[in-house]
């Protein structure tokens, strides 16, 4: 974790670390939305946008790179607090 001290500011990583939660939560309907969400537009409301998709698709990759270093920003904070 050291690379992750040296390389974010304080401030940095005190602000992802407070986003974590909220982040994780977006990630997880964003990608539930595109695998579950995109079956039942699909088949049940014939919404058939490729651009759609592939727009949320993008939208899925970019917030999970994003909880992945804030994650690791919230587990760098908590190590700091505690010890």
């Amino acid at each position: 974790m050291t690379w992750w001290r040296t390389h974010l500011s304080v401030n940095a990583r005190r602000w992802l670390a407070k986003l974590w939660p909220w982040l994780f939560f977006v990630c997880v309907i964003a990608s539930l939305l595109l695998v579950i969400g995109s079956i039942i537009l699909v088949y049940f409301f014939d919404v058939n946008n490729a651009n759609f998709f592939r727009d949320l698709f993008f939208f899925v990759i970019g917030s999970l790179l994003l909880t992945v270093i804030a994650g690791f920003a919230y587990d760098v904070q908590n190590k700091e607090n505690s010890g």
